[in-house]
C-alpha cells in the first residue's frame, strides 16, 4: 500500500519542514545531518534524508529506495522524484523545524506525521 500510494507524497508532504528565513544562512542546515521519520496513516513508516548538493534519498515503507531532488522556490519546498518511478514536481508551503520537532500533516488517505530525529 505505502509506496504507489503515497509515492512521493510522503517526501514531499515533509516539504512543511522545510523553510526559508532571512536569519540562516543556510535553511536546510538542520537536515543535512539527520533523518526525517514519516509515519504514514497505516503506520507503516519511511525515512527520508536531505542532502546539500539539492538531492535527496529515502528507504520506504517496504525497504525499498527512491530519490530525487529538492530546491526551495518562492518560500516552498519543492521535490521531483527521480527514481524508482520518476514523479512530477511538488511544492507544498515550507516553515522552520529544529532536530526533534513532529509536526502533521492531513493527506487524502489520512494523517501523516514527521519527525526530525538527530543523526543518519
Amino acid at each position: 500500500m505505502g509506496i504507489r500510494k503515497y509515492g512521493l507524497g510522503g517526501a514531499v508532504a515533509a516539504g512543511v519542514l522545510f523553510a526559508a528565513t532571512g536569519a540562516l544562512a543556510d535553511p536546510m542546515m538542520n537536515f543535512y545531518d539527520n533523518t526525517v521519520k514519516i509515519t504514514y496513516p497505516d503506520g507503516s513508516t519511511a525515512t527520508l534524508k536531505v542532502e546539500p548538493d539539492g538531492s535527496y534519498s529515502m528507504v520506504l515503507p517496504d525497504g525499498s529506495a527512491a530519490s530525487g531532488y529538492w530546491s526551495l522556490d518562492g518560500g516552498k519546498f519543492c521535490a521531483e522524484r527521480a527514481k524508482p518511478e520518476p514523479q512530477p514536481k511538488r511544492c507544498t508551503p515550507a516553515a522552520a523545524r529544529a532536530v526533534g520537532a513532529k509536526w502533521t500533516e492531513t493527506m487524502p488517505e489520512g494523517v501523516v506525521r514527521y519527525e526530525l530525529v538527530a543523526g543518519r
